[in-house]
């Protein structure tokens, strides 16, 4: 009975602790940022940059690991 009402606690303070830490990741990265790159010049919050760059990454290496198996 008292580890169900630890466990069940535990997992309220982990979930309301990740629920801020993603909140404060948000907040801090929500300021806009210019990007200049050559004659493209953008003006985005700095989170989407990275999402946008973090999605790039990934498309690019699960079209790496897709040609490597191909070859295979």
């Amino acid at each position: 009975m008292a580890t169900t009402i630890f466990s069940r606690k535990f997992r309220i303070i982990t979930i309301l602790l990740i629920v801020v830490l993603l909140l404060t990741v948000i907040w801090q990265n929500s300021v806009p940022t210019t990007l200049v790159f050559l004659i493209f010049r953008a003006e985005l919050p700095l989170m989407l940059w990275l999402a946008v760059f973090l999605l790039i990454g990934i498309l690019v290496g699960v079209t790496l690991v897709w040609s490597w198996r191909r070859r295979a």
